[in-house]
């Protein structure tokens, strides 16, 4: 059975708040790590980690419908 446009987009609202989440977690992390003081290369490698993590995030969950 297909999912209605509404059930697909709640589904996803949730899917991104909660990777938007857990980056921000991943970031404030690193911010504390770093002592607030992050050199571009650290700040460049954790972007690039959070928009990884919502890639596979994002294709392991639409895999699993």
């Amino acid at each position: 059975m297909r999912k209605s446009l509404y059930d697909e987009s709640k589904q996803d609202l949730k899917s991104l708040v909660k990777q938007i989440a857990q980056v921000g977690i991943g970031l404030v992390g690193v911010l504390l790590l770093t002592g607030g003081k992050l050199s571009p290369l650290i700040l460049g490698s954790s972007v690039l980690g959070g928009i990884s993590f919502v890639t596979y995030s994002e294709i392991k969950r639409r895999d699993n419908e």
